[in-house]
């Protein structure tokens, strides 16, 4: 039973999380076009993709500070280890 609250809180989490990235104006007019590209398709046709997700804000907001944080763990990892 504490397992299964545990992950409804985690799944509540994530879900709240993801909410800042994607507005539901925008999740709308998403859902809206996938629903028209899977009633209008036909062979060669690319599927919609969300304007804004998860991926895009970690390549332009975070990838560059996780890789220096991997950069001085890496290099601190020897360091504490030598001492």
């Amino acid at each position: 039973l504490n397992s299964m609250v545990l992950c409804s809180f985690m799944l509540c989490s994530i879900l709240r999380n993801g909410k800042i990235y994607v507005s539901e104006d925008e999740e709308a007019d998403y859902l809206y076009r996938c629903r028209r590209f899977a009633l209008e398709f036909q062979d060669g046709d690319v599927p919609p993709q969300p304007k804004r997700s998860f991926e895009k804000h970690w390549e332009t907001r975070c990838e560059d500070d996780w890789r220096v944080a991997f950069r001085m763990f890496t290099i601190g990892v020897p360091v504490f280890f030598s001492n």
